[in-house]
């Protein structure tokens, strides 16, 4: 029996600042800066338990129940001015709170028949998710004639919205094994899963200081997704080989009904999914392996609802209850190999995905003068990208010195519409790193590195908003120990951005340390940590959007320092046996299965 309890609060007040730069197709070249302020308060519960019983040798039977609730609450004052080709002001004052408890099962079952290999395994799921939120929304919008500034008349906005969402996901699925020799063996797997959701917004506003329900912009809207899985795999695994292929037949179905408009929705599809999978080894220390996946993703309720979202009237969001839900495929390889007598590891992988039948945005603009949109969501194909990273480690001098060079590279196309055209941006993510690490004492560590990292991206309907960002950041980090027990920690960095003009310090130098003493007997650690001594870690964060980049930069405590007392007291006895092995325990004192 394993039981745990956990509990994290937090509440922080941040203050936010930043610039957008967005070329749009009828509303010209936009500046829009942000400022505004965010209190924050979150409680998180969360308690699970796992009963594991050996009924016999040859059935095994596992109960996991878990509980959990959280609460939040949060306030937003912002303040937005927006210039270009568009001018206008928008000021808004925003609460939230909401509260959410959740509980699951999963039990599992498994029986090993007299004929060795033979194996049946049964499961069984369930998890339910509440969500009771209230908002409250007070924005102001200023609107200006672009010519000659005047100021045009204004719009207010006073909504407070209720939002009921509860979600259930069941889960049921048996797994069958048959030997066929000594070195294959065929696999039946079937599962159904099925997600339901339940939402509900109310929405009033308030009319002469009366509160009065809005039909227009309240909405229930209720749908299910079931997806059922039928696989038939065929394995083989003798000496250095592991191979799988087979077939996965994949129906779902996803249906809906709106009370609000006394519509019904329901969407089928059917996939047939190859398995593939295959490891080579020549030895433990190197491999090869490659597999194939796939899976589908119904649209979520904002994607479908039928009541158009008016919270922003800017920026007007249409469900679209004939969305069909997306599809996934995945292809992923890698190669692994040490090499002893030369100390030296190489690693390679190399991930691939596209999705068809994408739910993306489409973005209509509407008002020039009013810089308005409206927001729809539609299915697109082209969504697509690879992702690859390598790692190179060298071992010299008996292990006292090691080098290392890694990085990735990643290339993804990203699809959206605007004004219903396909807008497509092309990303290349650079990330090189070069590092030692040397260990010349027992009582010295040092480890060096310079990275260098690169951000391109282009967007094929506005150049305009085309980014090109880099940095260099030169490193070290590393201990020192100074008496049996007493050690101190360090890391250094200074960085060289380059492409955010806006950067609050181009070139921050970073010097975060630590001092720390063994207690009771070894069994606890007393540390005092000091982070951003010079006070510089105060980076602009460029987020890319489909029409341009955000520059953001808030007032997160960089500079602190904290007192760490730490008291290891876990203590594990008994080991059980299973099929004649220990079963070996993780860090928790948990067993592997």
């Amino acid at each position: 029996l394993n039981v745990s309890y956990g509990y994290r609060g937090s509440n922080s007040n941040s203050i936010i600042n930043s610039l957008t730069q967005q070329s749009t197709q009828k509303f010209g070249d936009l500046s829009i800066k942000t400022d505004g302020t965010t209190q924050r308060n979150n409680n998180n519960h969360n308690f699970g338990a796992e009963i594991k019983y050996d009924l016999d040798s040859a059935n095994y039977l596992q109960v996991s129940p878990s509980f959990g609730f959280s609460s939040s609450g949060n306030s937003n004052i912002s303040s937005i001015f927006q210039t270009g080709d568009a001018i206008q002001n928008r000021f808004n004052n925003a609460e939230n709170k909401s509260t959410a408890p959740n509980y699951g099962l999963t039990t599992l079952y498994s029986h090993n028949f007299n004929k060795k290999g033979r194996v049946f395994s049964t499961q069984f799921s369930f998890n339910s998710n509440e969500l009771d939120q209230d908002r409250n929304t007070d924005n102001t919008y200023q609107f200006y004639n672009v010519n000659s500034g005047e100021f045009l008349p204004d719009s207010v906005v006073n909504l407070f919205i209720n939002n009921g969402n509860v979600s259930r996901n069941y889960r049921a699925s048996m797994t069958f094994s048959e030997p066929i020799t000594l070195t294959s063996r065929i696999e039946f797997n079937g599962q159904i899963n099925r997600r339901e959701y339940d939402n509900d917004q109310l929405t009033d506003s308030m009319y002469n200081g009366v509160l009065v329900r809005v039909p227009s912009l309240s909405k229930i809207y209720n749908y299910s997704f079931t997806e059922q899985r039928y696989a038939l795999n065929y394995r083989y695994l003798k000496g250095r080989y592991n191979a799988s292929i087979g077939v996965t037949a994949v129906p779902a179905l996803l249906s809906g009904y709106s009370e609000t408009l006394q519509s019904e929705t329901q969407r089928n599809s059917f996939n047939i999914i190859p398995i593939a999978r295959l490891e080579y080894r020549w030895s433990r220390q190197k491999r090869f392996n490659i597999n194939y996946t796939g899976s589908p993703q119904e649209p979520t309720f904002d994607q479908i609802q039928d009541v158009p979202d008016v919270s922003n009237p800017l920026n007007v969001v249409y469900g679209n209850p004939n969305l069909k839900p997306q599809f996934r495929h995945s292809v992923n390889t890698g190669f692994n190999n040490y090499i002893t007598n030369s100390r030296l590891n190489l690693s390679v992988n190399l991930q691939a995905s596209k999705t068809d039948n994408k739910v993306v945005r489409n973005t209509i603009e509407k008002d020039a003068s009013r810089n308005s949109r409206e927001t729809y969501f539609t299915n697109a194909d082209g969504d697509y990208s690879v992702n690859t990273n390598y790692n190179i480690s060298k071992q010299l001098a008996e292990r006292k010195y090691q080098v290392g060079l890694n990085g990735t590279v990643n290339f993804s196309n990203s699809v959206s519409m605007l004004n219903g055209k396909k807008n497509v941006a092309e990303s290349w993510n650079f990330n090189q790193r070069l590092g030692i690490q040397l260990y010349p004492t027992p009582w010295f560590e040092l480890t060096p590195n310079v990275r260098y990292s690169y951000l391109k991206t282009d967007y094929s309907l506005n150049p305009k908003n085309n980014n090109r960002t880099s940095t260099w950041a030169l490193s070290a980090q590393g201990r020192v120990d100074f008496i049996d027990g007493l050690f101190m920690n360090y890391n250094l960095s200074k960085n060289y951005v380059s492409g955010i003009s806006a950067n609050v310090s181009n070139n921050p130098f970073i010097i975060n340390t630590s001092l720390s003493k063994d207690v009771f007997k070894r069994r606890g650690t007393l540390q005092i940590q000091a982070f951003d001594l010079l006070n510089q870690n105060n980076f602009i964060i460029r987020t890319l959007g489909d029409n341009g980049y955000t520059d953001t930069k808030s007032n997160a405590l960089s500079r602190y320092v904290m007192l760490n007392l730490t008291v290891r007291l876990q203590k594990w006895t008994g080991t059980p046996m299973r099929g004649g092995r220990q079963i070996q325990r993780r860090g928790d004192g948990s067993f592997m299965e």
